[in-house]
């Protein structure tokens, strides 16, 4: 005789709640982040700003902002913090007194790249249990979820 249903299988019409998968993905990573951010003074824009820099190269201001989905007014004040505790560098461009481009000092270069070492480990652990099969879904899934939106958010 089959096993009884169980009650609390998966609908499969049912949708994930993705609004509260983000959440609680973004209220994970942002958790891990600030605990290896703080002890150095940086909040987690800073070292989304630092790291940015670091992966992308130096940029301008107006240039990082849009790539970070931050305010140009933010980064410009946290350009200035971060530049006064050494962690930045600050040029204005020769031909246009209004662009301002930014890249990471020796010190800033260490430490983004100390910092991003051990996010990189605790994402490993937060991923315990998955299979790389898993994250390739994952992945993809996210990926397709983007394009669809922009799709939808250009129609």
């Amino acid at each position: 005789m089959p096993d009884a249903p169980v009650d609390d299988a998966p609908d499969a019409d049912r949708l994930p709640d993705l609004g509260g998968l983000q959440v609680s993905l973004r209220r994970a990573v942002h958790v891990t982040i600030r605990g290896l951010a703080d002890p150095h003074g940086l909040t987690v824009e800073d070292f989304g700003l630092l790291n940015a820099i670091r992966i992308r190269g130096p940029g301008s201001i107006r240039q990082l902002a849009r790539a970070l989905n931050y305010d140009p007014t933010s980064v410009s004040r946290q350009a200035f913090r971060l530049t006064e505790e050494g962690l930045l560098n600050s040029e204005r461009s020769s031909e246009d007194r209004r662009i301002v481009t930014l890249s990471l000092t020796e010190r800033g270069a260490t430490l983004t790249r100390d910092i991003n070492e051990q996010v990189e480990d605790s994402y490993r652990q937060l991923l315990v249990g998955s299979t790389p099969d898993d994250l390739e879904g994952f992945v993809n899934t996210i990926q397709r979820i983007r394009t669809n939106f922009r799709s939808m958010s250009s129609a």
